[in-house]
């Protein structure tokens, strides 16, 4: 991989893995930890469907993964199921149907991810919606804090917690679009609790937690690249066995 190409996922790798460190911390506020790793098996559909049309696998992932936010967010406000309970059923049916619906050679690719070229348009198309993320998760945090705590208070104070919900979700299903490319659909959920889950052990406030979560993914994405570069290996599977020894040594400090 020429050295700009490779510059140029390196940047484009980091601001999705800080955007996914970012969600992290809130979805184990929220304790919806399970849910983004089952929430990524969701792209698997939208990518079969994308190859079978001849176009983009981001493009497949991102519609099935956004369709899918907006139907948790729907189901659960109509049936008052909780997420992980909605999530997973989604879970049963598209694992299946993308299964099915990917082709044998690229299934693999689909569920563990690759070291590709990317075109510097799609570059900064995926590094402006990984930003978009992060700014709307920094203006929206305390709101989802409160939301989380007393969605009552939040709602008597003027919030909507339910409208918070359905931007949450519809950015965790973004930022798993963005990152199934590299690391899979099913590993980038790991991205996203594995690292939030070592930086709540070391957090004493929010802001610490959010940017101790974000700076953990950052490295452990940035260093994968660069080991599967110089390895001729998948970097999805470097990156996560990196996010385990963070958590471990965290763990230290925390029972200390």
């Amino acid at each position: 991989m020429p050295g700009v190409e490779f510059f140029n996922t390196i940047v484009v790798g980091a601001l999705i893995a800080a955007a996914a460190g970012i969600l992290g911390a809130f979805a184990v506020l929220k304790r919806m930890t399970l849910a983004g790793d089952v929430l990524s098996h969701v792209a698997l559909p939208g990518i079969g469907l994308a190859l079978f049309f001849g176009i983009p696998s981001m493009w497949g992932a991102t519609v099935a993964l956004l369709g899918a936010a907006v139907a948790v967010w729907a189901i659960r406000n109509r049936t008052h199921l909780p997420e992980e309970t909605v999530i997973g059923v989604l879970f049963a049916m598209s694992l299946a149907f993308g299964i099915l619906a990917t082709p044998g050679e690229e299934l693999i690719d689909a569920l563990f991810g690759g070291l590709e070229n990317i075109s510097f348009g799609v570059a900064v198309f995926i590094a402006c919606v990984a930003v978009g993320i992060i700014l709307l998760m920094a203006v929206l945090a305390r709101r989802i804090v409160l939301s989380t705590i007393s969605p009552e208070l939040a709602q008597a104070s003027g919030l909507r917690p339910d409208i918070l919900e359905l931007l949450f979700l519809l950015s965790f299903g973004a930022v798993i679009a963005l990152g199934v490319k590299f690391t899979g659909t099913l590993l980038m959920g790991a991205l996203i609790i594995v690292p939030a889950a070592a930086a709540k052990n070391i957090s004493r406030s929010l802001t610490s937690f959010v940017l101790v979560s974000m700076g953990f993914s950052v490295i452990a994405m940035t260093v994968g690249f660069v080991i599967a570069q110089a390895f001729g290996i998948l970097p999805g599977p470097v990156a996560i066995l990196l996010c385990a020894p963070l958590f471990l040594i965290t763990m230290a400090f925390r029972w200390r």
